[in-house]
């Protein structure tokens, strides 16, 4: 049996944001789960049959978050032969390189994103980060699901995401609903799709 005590511990100090941030960094490789606020982590390791997966919150406050968190972290520990405190150094010295490198990177500011990205687009990515499919944001939005398809593929081409969770990705971990709630206009939407 598994003594889950320390990796919970461990996982107390690493939002889900800061561990899709490292695990984009090291080249693992992210898809959308069909769970809403969910991603799956994949990696090709060397000796192994198949590709190490696992999965990763993508939303704030997503509820078995430091859960999950702790099972990448005694994974990524197990993978690297080493112990999950020192996951969780690397993890953190990732992070702030990645925080350094946003800081002086204009585009990645938030108070630049609403140049970078339309009234609608900030309003459908801020939907991705919550893990809604295209379908419920296209019925929040009162958009056709190509139309959602098409913005998305405009955000990602603007923020230089591969793929919707590092959409999500971004948005969990520069910009916060207080920087940019949903705009005025969208925000009397029936929610009944949410």
């Amino acid at each position: 049996m598994i003594d889950a005590t320390a990796s919970l511990m461990s996982a107390e100090r690493i939002t889900a944001a800061k561990l899709v941030e490292y695990l984009l960094a090291t080249g693992w490789s992210s898809r959308p789960s069909r769970v809403a606020g969910v991603a799956i982590f994949s990696k090709r390791i060397l000796n192994a049959d198949d590709p190490v997966q696992f999965v990763v919150p993508v939303v704030p406050s997503f509820p078995e978050e430091e859960r999950r968190v702790a099972d990448a972290l005694r994974t990524l520990a197990q993978i690297d032969g080493s112990s999950e405190a020192v996951i969780v150094e690397k993890l953190l010295h990732v992070s702030k390189e990645a925080s350094a490198r946003a800081a002086s990177d204009v585009s990645s500011k938030p108070q630049e994103t609403r140049g970078i990205l339309t009234e609608r687009e900030m309003a459908i990515a801020q939907l991705v980060s919550h893990g809604k499919a295209n379908k419920e944001i296209a019925q929040r939005l009162r958009l056709s699901e190509r139309t959602v398809k098409v913005h998305i593929h405009a955000i990602m081409r603007k923020l230089k995401a591969a793929n919707r969770t590092e959409v999500a990705a971004y948005f969990v971990s520069s910009v916060t609903e207080a920087d940019h709630p949903l705009p005025p206009r969208f925000r009397g939407l029936s929610r009944t799709h949410s």
